[in-house]
C-alpha cells in the first residue's frame, strides 16, 4: 500500500466547448464538495471542527486554514474569503469564539475583521465558557468612588467609606466553580483516564459527566447505553442537518430529556444511510444522583455498561461533588 500525493478527475465533456474546460472542471469540483470558491457557502463550523485539532478546543486562524491545504476530507478553498464566511458563521450559531489580541467576539457580537495569523486563534465555544474566556469579563466598577448624590450636604466628605468599599470588595469571598477534568480518546480508555485524573486530584466523587463523541453514528448507538444508567439523570443535546437523495435538506436542534431523543434517533439512523450528505453534533450530559464514587463498582460498572457494544472516539468532562 502506498499513499497517493494526487488524485484525477476525468470529465468526459470538458473538450466539448474549447476555452471552457476550466470552468467544468471547477464545477464538477464544486458539486463533489471538494472546492468552495469565494462566493460559495461555507462547510458546517460543527463538520469542520469535529475533522481538525479545533475539536480540542483551539486552534490558530493560520493553523485551520492549513488543515484546508493538507486535510483531504476538507475541500479546497479559493482564497481565504469564503475561510472567513465560515468563522463568522461559527460565531452566529454560537460554535466559535475569535479572539485576537484584545479584540473577543462571540454570538450576538457585530462582525469584526478576521485576520488569518498566528496572533488570532479560534475557540470552541465550550472551551472558551469553560476557560474563562467567554463570556467577556464585565470591567469593574471603580472602588473607593461614593455617588455625589449620597455626598454630606455640607460639602465634607465621608473618608472611610471609601476605604471601606475597597476592602469590602477584596475580602468578600468569590463563588468557586466545581472542580472540572476531561479527557480524549476511545471512550473506555477516556473515561479510564478521566478517573485517574480525579483519583490523582484528591476528588472522591463526581456530580456530573458529559460525554461528546466525534462520530454521529457512534453517538447514535451510545444513546440506549447512557438511557441504562441508574441513579443518573440524562439528557441530551443535538444539532443535526441531512440531504436527501432528490435535495431536500433538513436541520434540527434538539436539548432535553433522553427519552425524547429516542425517538428522534430512531427517525434519524435511516435518514443518515440514505442521505447524500450529514452532520450531527451529539453530546449526553449525566447527572448523578447521588454523585459517582470514582473508586470502587460503580465506577467500573459505568465504564462497562458505556463500552460492551461501541467504544467510539469522543471527549468526556466530568465535575467534581462538593467535598464535605
Amino acid at each position: 500500500n502506498c499513499d497517493l500525493a494526487h488524485t484525477v478527475v476525468d470529465i468526459q465533456t470538458a473538450s466539448d466547448r474549447p476555452g471552457d474546460g476550466q470552468r467544468q472542471v471547477v464545477t464538477q469540483l464544486q458539486n463533489a464538495g471538494k472546492l468552495r470558491l469565494p462566493t460559495d457557502k461555507p462547510d458546517s463550523p460543527v463538520y469542520v471542527r469535529d475533522r481538525t485539532p479545533l475539536k480540542k478546543g483551539q486552534i490558530t486562524t493560520a493553523a485551520l486554514r492549513t488543515e484546508f491545504r493538507q486535510d483531504p476530507s476538507l475541500p479546497m478553498l479559493v482564497g481565504d474569503d469564503v475561510f472567513i464566511k465560515g468563522i463568522r458563521l461559527g460565531i452566529d450559531q454560537d460554535d466559535y469564539v475569535y479572539q485576537s489580541g484584545d479584540l473577543l467576539r462571540g454570538k450576538g457580537d457585530p462582525h469584526a475583521e478576521i485576520k488569518v495569523d498566528e496572533q488570532s486563534f479560534i475557540y470552541t465555544t465550550s472551551y472558551a465558557q469553560e476557560h474563562g474566556i467567554w463570556p467577556r469579563q464585565e470591567a469593574k466598577s471603580e472602588t473607593g468612588k461614593t455617588d455625589s448624590s449620597a455626598r454630606p450636604a455640607d460639602g465634607q466628605t465621608d473618608q472611610g467609606s471609601g476605604d471601606y468599599a475597597a476592602a469590602t470588595d477584596r475580602t468578600m469571598p468569590k463563588a468557586k466553580s466545581p472542580p472540572a477534568i476531561e479527557a480524549e480518546d476511545v471512550l473506555k480508555a477516556a473515561l479510564t483516564r478521566l478517573l485517574e485524573k480525579a483519583r490523582a486530584n484528591g476528588i472522591r466523587s463526581l456530580a456530573t459527566l458529559t460525554i461528546r463523541p466525534f462520530d454521529k453514528s457512534d453517538a447514535l448507538k451510545l444513546m440506549p447505553l447512557v438511557k441504562s444508567i441508574p441513579n443518573a439523570n440524562k439528557r441530551v443535546q443535538m444539532t443535526a442537518s441531512f440531504e436527501t437523495a432528490s435535495g431536500s435538506t433538513a436541520e434540527l436542534s434538539f436539548k432535553g430529556d433522553i427519552d425524547d431523543a429516542t425517538a428522534l434517533k430512531d427517525y434519524l439512523e435511516p435518514q443518515f444511510r440514505a442521505a447524500t450528505d450529514s452532520d450531527a453534533d451529539i453530546s449526553f450530559q449525566i447527572r448523578f444522583e447521588p454523585p459517582l464514587a470514582v473508586q470502587g463498582p460503580s465506577a467500573e460498572g459505568l465504564i462497562q455498561r458505556l463500552t460492551r457494544l461501541v467504544s467510539p472516539s469522543a471527549h468526556v468532562l466530568a465535575t467534581a461533588a462538593e467535598q464535605d
